[in-house]
């Protein structure tokens, strides 16, 4: 009979596994303290009929180990194994833990946050905020820039004291806090003072299967300077031409732009042409000698 033999060793379970090539790999396992010998026999002394009558001797099962054999030596051998545990070498360790190299937000508090950080209302914490809402909007940077390991090491090296929001803060919160100062503070001042404005649009699908419809205002202030606003991106339930005019005329009513939109800029979508026939017969610009937006 083909008999190969492996030990095996998993807390204080230290058996030696017989396997049987012959007899559809069945695996048994014996206590080494009650069996010091490797029997070549095992199978024949290991009958079902006196299983209960030898100590020792357990069928393993792949599954769960072996749960009997471990039960055996906890309460029978104890202390001899635990010797032998302690004799043993410690293995090594194991690959998935070499991560020295790894830079966690974790390690990176503990190696950097020694001083005490700023309070929420500290000008210089919100100061940050103000920076970080523009370098993602302006710079066009992902939302998930504000939980990357790297670039919160790059700024707590700079400013330990710091605090780096999270993304679902930094989205749900300071976001659009800074876009609601900002809007009041310069886009509405400014829409105010355009004698006339023109309006870009598009309707796109997003990632989520959402129609979404952007809207851009293009005016000379007094200087004579170039302005351009975001005037909101809007989630459509419809992209029929004629409800976007619904939602389209809400907008430039909200911002005061119904009688000041003398010109709009969009692509040949046949929704979008169908809005545009919508809006001429509420976009009044009779102060400007216009009929109509051209």
């Amino acid at each position: 009979m083909e008999v190969s033999t492996f030990f095996c060793r998993k807390g204080l379970h230290w058996a030696a596994h017989t396997e049987k090539k012959d007899l559809e790999t069945i695996e048994y396992s014996q206590c080494i303290v009650c069996h010091p010998e490797i029997v070549e026999d095992l199978y024949h002394r290991f009958r079902v009929k006196d299983k209960r009558s030898r100590a020792g001797l357990y069928t393993f099962a792949s599954g769960d180990g072996s749960a009997a054999l471990q039960t055996h030596a906890k309460k029978g051998h104890q202390e001899t194994f635990q010797a032998l545990m302690a004799s043993l070498p410690a293995p090594a360790a194991s690959a998935k833990r070499r991560r020295s190299s790894a830079v966690t937000i974790a390690s990176l508090k503990k190696h950097f946050k020694g001083s005490e950080a700023f309070g929420a209302k500290d000008p210089r914490q919100l100061a940050f905020n103000d920076d970080l809402c523009l370098l993602v909007a302006k710079g066009l940077m992902s939302i998930r820039l504000v939980e990357n390991p790297w670039f919160r090491r790059l700024i707590w090296r700079q400013e330990p004291r710091v605090t780096i929001p999270s993304r679902r803060e930094f989205k749900n919160k300071l976001l659009p806090d800074f876009a609601s100062r900002n809007e009041e503070v310069n886009v509405t001042a400014d829409l105010k003072a355009a004698l006339s404005i023109s309006l870009a649009f598009d309707l796109w699908m997003s990632r989520k299967c959402e129609d979404v419809f952007s809207i851009v205002g293009h005016h000379m202030d007094e200087l004579w300077d170039f302005r351009v606003h975001n005037l909101g991106l809007r989630k459509v339930d419809s992209s029929v031409g004629t409800d976007l005019a619904v939602v389209f005329k809400k907008l430039l009513d909200a911002k005061q732009l119904t009688e000041k939109t003398i010109a709009y800029v969009k692509d040949d979508g046949g929704n979008l042409t169908t809005m545009a026939r919508a809006l001429e017969t509420t976009v009044s610009c009779k102060d400007l000698g216009l009929d109509k937006p051209f």
